[in-house]
């Protein structure tokens, strides 16, 4: 069986997913994806099933030729910014072929929104036959797009699951000997992801209060360098996906401060991993994987210090309790697998199992 993604950026767990897909159901998986964000220059490994295709040398003549070529029983769209993605979604949607449409737009109730609302008749039901999305927030967008209860799938999103619980594994039984003190980001150095905010009120933290934490940053972007050092912050570069889970041992407790997080995948990853977790109420993957008070705490986004009180409420829990919420954080993590991702993309075709 063949399978048809027309992606924008492919991330590694995207591929973790698809790999899962070819090893659970036998499908060949074709992915035509956007040139790799230079924010985030991913070096992507082989993955078995998996055939790339770059959307820079597919005109919508070539991109109709190979969708003939490949003939898919089952495509996915990654939203509707590419119109020739959408052009070629209507033109499948006639010969009766599902077509998926991933989407994990909060629904805001905005002018927009209502407009996209009252034009989805016309622009959207055409072209897409179910709605794929990460969760609570999206699910509202997406039945306001008119879709019906059964033809909104969720769990758009997975981290590569085995990996990281696998890390996990052996990160808590180091901990168990000494529990690190350090708050731990992993993301881009821009403004929607909060990173001033986390600086800020960790350096407020550090001023008013006497503990031994530290702050480690992981990524790149243009604003590292608004961080001025600081003795307890260290600053890492960007990190390929494959030495991502080997931070779980570094990491006593996650921070993801967006201030604007569809959903946020980095999430998933280090709550797999055993990490307790502190996310802004913007995080869309707040909603799966924190409960607060259970595996960590909730912050208003965009509030320095309301995430201050957050990490403060960390730096007074004891290491045993810190290790009970990741232990918790690994359970909410199993949620979303890469298994139940395959799944519930094959779930659009009948008397599959």
């Amino acid at each position: 069986m063949n399978v048809l993604f027309l992606y924008s950026e492919v991330a590694a767990y995207f591929l973790s997913c698809a790999e899962t897909l070819h090893r659970v159901y036998g499908c060949q998986v074709h992915v035509v994806r956007w040139p790799v964000n230079p924010e985030a220059p991913f070096k992507f490994r082989d993955y078995e099933g998996v055939i790339f295709h770059e959307r820079k040398e597919l005109d919508d003549k070539a991109l109709y030729e190979l969708y003939e070529r490949i003939a898919p029983e089952v495509v996915y769209v990654s939203g509707w910014m590419d119109k020739g993605y959408v052009k070629l979604a209507r033109e499948i949607r006639k010969k009766g072929i599902p077509v998926i449409c991933g989407s994990d737009n909060h629904w805001r109730g905005d002018l927009r929104q209502w407009v996209a609302a009252a034009a989805s008749p016309f622009v959207l039901k055409p072209a897409y036959s179910h709605f794929w999305v990460p969760g609570l927030y999206q699910f509202e967008f997406a039945r306001r797009m008119g879709y019906d209860r059964r033809n909104i799938l969720t769990g758009m999103y997975s981290a590569d699951t085995q990996s990281f619980l696998k890390a996990g594994d052996i990160a808590l039984e180091q901990k168990q000997d000494h529990y690190p003190h350090v708050f731990l980001y992993v993301g881009r150095y821009v403004a929607s992801k909060g990173v001033s905010d986390l600086y800020e009120a960790f350096v407020r933290l550090s001023a008013e209060t006497r503990h031994d934490w530290r702050l480690l940053m992981v990524g790149a972007g243009p604003m590292q360098q608004q961080m001025p050092a600081h003795p307890a912050v260290t600053f890492r570069d960007f990190v390929q996906p494959e030495e991502l889970p080997q931070l779980a041992a570094q990491g006593g407790c996650f921070v993801l401060p967006s201030r604007n997080e569809p959903w946020g995948v980095v999430m998933h990853e280090f709550a797999a991993a055993g990490l307790p977790v502190l996310a802004s109420d913007a995080c869309g993957s707040a909603t799966a994987f924190l409960r607060d008070g259970y595996n960590g705490y909730a912050h208003a986004a965009g509030d320095p210090g309301s995430l201050l009180a957050a990490l403060r409420r960390i730096i007074e829990t004891s290491d045993e309790q810190l290790l009970r919420m990741g232990e918790r954080s690994r359970e909410l993590s199993r949620q979303i697998t890469t298994e139940s991702w395959a799944a519930a993309f094959m779930s659009v075709l009948p008397n599959v199992e």
